[in-house]
């Protein structure tokens, strides 16, 4: 269960991590339903509302993974897979905006 002021937001998982960038909590779980795995990062604005679900990882069509480790830097925001990848996150969306392998 996450708690932003008075909302309680439910998640599909265990809460892992989580970020506060500007006004934007980013939460990242651990799903207890593997199709929500690949997208297992969430953005909620500062009155609980859900902004976005993460872009899922890039992959062939079922070996999408989950992220692992969440970061902020500078202002931005990066997550990690399992695999290595890293990725820059636009914060409006959600979606991948630098992708560099990290190994």
């Amino acid at each position: 269960m996450l708690r932003i002021g008075d909302v309680e937001r439910e998640l599909p998982g265990d809460i892992e991590a989580v970020r506060t960038i500007d006004e934007l909590i980013v939460v990242r779980f651990t799903p207890i339903d593997p199709a929500d795995e690949p997208r297992n990062v969430r953005a909620f604005g500062s009155d609980g509302t859900v902004r976005w679900t993460i872009e899922p990882t890039i992959g062939p069509l079922g070996d999408e993974n989950p992220y692992v480790l969440l970061s902020e830097r500078d202002g931005e925001l990066w997550v990690t897979d399992w695999k290595g990848m890293e990725y820059g996150i636009d914060l409006e969306k959600g979606t991948h905006t630098v992708r560099k392998l990290r190994k």
